[in-house]
């Protein structure tokens, strides 16, 4: 049964139960009390007289149940779950049930096992009612206080869960799993220094759990407690170097506090590790940010190798952009709108690209384009308009200068480009009215 389960995942839970069934047709086969002889030594079968071939066949029903819960087989689970219990009730022998009691499914166990299926099937008032009962038997039971409080959790009821969890630690003061539960709620609540406080204990009963040191300098850091987020981001990568987040995160805390080379260094080692699309565009806006160009122009691009959408093309392009390598970055647009074409904003930096490439008739259409699809803004209608002053189409150009006004009276911007234009023209009153 253990072998079938490694490594643990749906195909080998399928094959853990049709083992399971395989042995529990076996038993169901023999007759009690048969004997079988194997490499010349005689052993007894699991089922030597019948309290003991229910017994096992109550634990394998009890075992299988689990993995249909696992599997997100409810229904079944909890078919299962009463089968095992009602095979149970048929051992006789008081000595037999004494000595498998550890194994055995008893009435809590059964009520406890229902509200998992319940709450796996997101029914959770009859996973409440579940948990409730088997607290009934066992009010010393932290699992169900958990279970209780992370039905609340779901349901929204922080303050609930709360109560809960407190309940829980109440019974069980060195469960570092309910003082982790407990500070998420709090950060939920927004009690972040007791969650704070939460998380430190857990670390005290756990020093191993890298997860613990994560999420406290995550509240340290969303408390703009910079030096100690670092310091347990570090603590974090100490406890598992290989643990990208706690790398960027550490970096994010680094660039804050302007530390841009350490920043990258993370970035570096996150990359080392896993190298995904977040860590070399956030690597390669800080090369942007240090002059380092011809650095994040390839690490833009290996983003786009890691994600060859349109975001990423867009990416490399506004860098393109800013560095006026136009050519360049409309092919980067290009590929943005071919992958996204209903994305206002490619149409304008592909549009002023052209523009500065003169290409004022592709330029308009790209602007006009990205106004079609909803970008409502004066400062559209002043592009549209400028482009055409520098084509010299200047009747479009007053037009689209005057529909800009329309459209914001206060624009100052649309005034002093039309006023330009009407200067450049001889209209020295409109001029000077503008």
């Amino acid at each position: 049964y253990r072998i079938y389960l490694k490594p643990y995942n749906d195909d080998s839970s399928k094959n853990a139960i049709n083992f399971i069934n395989n042995v529990i047709k076996d038993l169901d086969s023999k007759p009690s009390n048969s004997k079988t002889q194997i490499n010349g030594s005689y052993n007894s079968h699991i089922n030597e007289d019948e309290d003991l071939k229910n017994v096992y066949k109550s634990m394998l029903i009890f075992m299988r149940s689990n993995l249909k819960l696992g599997t997100n087989d409810f229904d079944g689970c909890l078919y299962d779950l009463d089968y095992a219990y009602e095979i149970k009730n048929k051992i006789n022998s008081d000595d037999v049930k004494d000595s498998f009691k550890d194994n055995l499914i008893n009435l809590e166990k059964l009520y406890i096992n229902k509200g998992n299926c319940y709450l796996g099937r997101k029914e959770y008032s009859k996973a409440i009612n579940e948990y409730q009962n088997a607290s009934n038997i066992n009010p010393k039971n932290t699992i169900i206080f958990n279970k209780l409080a992370e039905i609340k959790k779901l349901n929204g009821d922080f303050i609930g869960a709360k109560e809960d969890y407190i309940k829980a630690l109440f019974l069980d003061l060195e469960n570092e799993e309910t003082y982790r539960n407990l500070a998420e709620i709090n950060k939920i609540l927004g009690n972040n220094r007791e969650a704070i406080e939460n998380y430190k204990k857990s670390i005290l009963l756990n020093p191993n759990n890298h997860l613990n040191y994560f999420s406290l300098a995550d509240l340290y850091a969303e408390s703009g407690e910079l030096t100690l987020a670092e310091d347990f981001y570090s603590k974090t990568i100490k406890s598992d170097p290989n643990y990208i987040y706690a790398l960027n995160a550490r970096a994010k805390v680094k660039e804050k506090q302007k530390n841009y080379n350490g920043a990258i260094e993370d970035y570096s080692k996150s990359i080392e590790i896993n190298p995904r699309g977040f860590s070399y565009f956030e690597r390669g806006r800080l090369y942007e940010k240090l002059g380092l160009n011809s650095k994040a122009l390839k690490d833009y691009s290996n983003l786009i190798k890691i994600y060859q959408n349109a975001i990423s093309y867009s990416v490399r392009g506004l860098f393109r952009f800013k560095n006026k390598n136009y050519i360049e970055a409309i092919d980067d647009y290009n590929y943005a709108i071919k992958l996204d074409p209903n994305n206002s904003g490619y149409y304008y930096f592909r549009g002023i690209s052209k523009r500065y490439l003169r290409k004022y008739k592709e330029a308009i259409i790209d602007l006009k384009k990205e106004e079609k699809l909803g970008y409502k803004s004066p400062n559209i209608l002043v592009d549209i308009a400028y482009t055409y002053s520098l084509w010299d189409k200047n009747k479009n150009a007053i037009k689209y200068y005057n529909k800009s006004i329309e459209f914001d009276e206060g624009n100052l911007e649309a005034y002093k480009f039309r006023g330009i234009l009407h200067l450049n023209l001889y209209n020295f009153l409109k001029a000077k009215n503008d």
